[in-house]
Parts: structure tokens; sequence; C-alpha cells
């Protein structure tokens, strides 16, 4: 008996870099995205560092993203205050 049930499965950095250019990256993105709706899991996708790469990762069904590309490390009040105030930033990171 298999007793994983994971509540997010994470596509790490090294998978989303070449997204875009290769079609390799893309693949693997649509599996893991499959995979995790397979097992009611929620999506995170790292390393997005663009605007394009952070759409294209919406569009293909990932929940959440996470990179240069939103913030560099910093304290959640500042997360807060730049969501507030960016509107473009705010509506990439709303999803329905």
């Amino acid at each position: 008996v298999l007793n994983l049930e994971p509540h997010v499965l994470k596509i790490d950095k090294s998978i989303t870099r070449p997204l875009g250019d290769s079609d390799r990256a893309a693949r693997m993105v649509a599996s893991i995205i499959e995979l995790a709706r397979a097992l009611d899991a929620k999506v995170l996708a790292e390393g997005v560092d663009s605007a394009i790469k952070a759409t294209l990762l919406r569009d293909m069904g990932c929940d959440m993203l996470q990179g240069f590309f939103f913030s560099r490390p910093a304290p959640m009040s500042r997360l807060h205050a730049t969501l507030r105030d960016d509107a473009d930033l705010r509506a990439l990171t709303e999803f329905s």
C-alpha cells in the first residue's frame, strides 16, 4: 500500500529555466502538472524569472509561482506592500 498523499508538487528551477526554448522542458512541466492533478495536489513552479515564464506556467496550469520575477528574498511585509502597489504583478499572482 502506498501512503503518499502530497499536497504540492514543486517544479525545480532546473526545469523551468529553459522553458520557452525547450520542448523537453515544456513536456516535463506538463507531465508534472498532469501527475499533480491525478494526485489532487497543487503545483508550485520555482525559478520564475520573467513575465513570459510566469504567463506560460500559469497558462499550463501551475497553481503557484515562485522566483526572482516576483521578488528577491524579502520580509513578508515588503511582499505585501509590493503586491498592493503593483497591479501587473498582482494580476499574475491572482489565479482563478
